[in-house]
């Protein structure tokens, strides 16, 4: 399995990363550009989850009386609920997927991050691309190989805005709304407690992901809003 992994998903985004750093001479800036480019991908997937959180904002007093009517009927409740979903067009299991997803995403590129740090990463390449010139490992003064509590603060606080503006689209009386305001403020102090676990080169990734997030969700909601 590791070895699928390694040649379907880690070594084309590795190999990616390789001509990025050809092209611009810099590792920080080749990070910043294939996350960028990752996320935009997303943005499909991304738009969609949005919109049908957009959506479940809208029908939650629909939601809320038909839990209340059928307290006592839990399949008939199912029944209306999910006909309400119909009618509306929310598909309720595509946000899992969306989640699935990113969080594939996401070990894929921390992986990828971390073996270009290694002394082997050379075992990652294709033998048709090579390295123009030594990889330069600084990036604003910091070292990507070595731990940077800077990155990690900074990680840190876009993760917890993120997950702030993320919020407005979950009712006040959504169960997932409990969740996402844990992960909002749990993830954000793990990253700081454990900034040592990690080389700064993944708090870079992680922070320009929230940040393109944050502007995604924002112009999303904003759109929303005027229709």
């Amino acid at each position: 399995m590791s070895n699928l992994f390694k040649t379907l998903v880690y070594q084309p985004i590795f190999n990616a990363l390789i001509l990025l750093i050809n092209l611009t001479g810099n590792l920080g800036v080749s990070v910043i550009i294939l996350t960028v480019v990752f996320r935009l991908l997303l943005w499909p997937l991304f738009n969609k989850n949005e919109i049908m959180q957009h959506k479940m904002k809208k029908i939650q007093p629909q939601v809320k009386e038909i839990q209340e009517k059928y307290k006592k009927d839990m399949q008939t409740q199912s029944q209306e609920l999910m006909k309400l979903y119909k009618e509306n067009d929310i598909k309720t299991g595509s946000s899992f997927l969306f989640m699935i997803i990113q969080i594939v995403l996401l070990l894929a590129l921390i992986n990828v991050f971390r073996i270009i740090t290694q002394p082997q990463f050379a075992t990652y390449m294709y033998d048709f691309i090579k390295l123009t010139k030594d990889i330069n490992y600084m990036f604003l003064t910091i070292n990507l190989q070595a731990h940077s509590l800077i990155l990690a603060i900074v990680a840190a606080l876009s993760q917890m805005v993120q997950g702030m503006v993320s919020l407005k689209a979950y009712p006040k009386n959504d169960p997932q709304r409990k969740t996402m305001l844990m992960i909002t403020f749990f993830i954000p102090v793990i990253l700081i407690a454990f900034f040592k676990s990690f080389e700064a080169i993944i708090f870079l990734y992680w922070a320009v992901f929230n940040i393109i997030s944050i502007i995604q969700t924002l112009y999303i909601q904003k759109t929303n809003k005027t229709q």
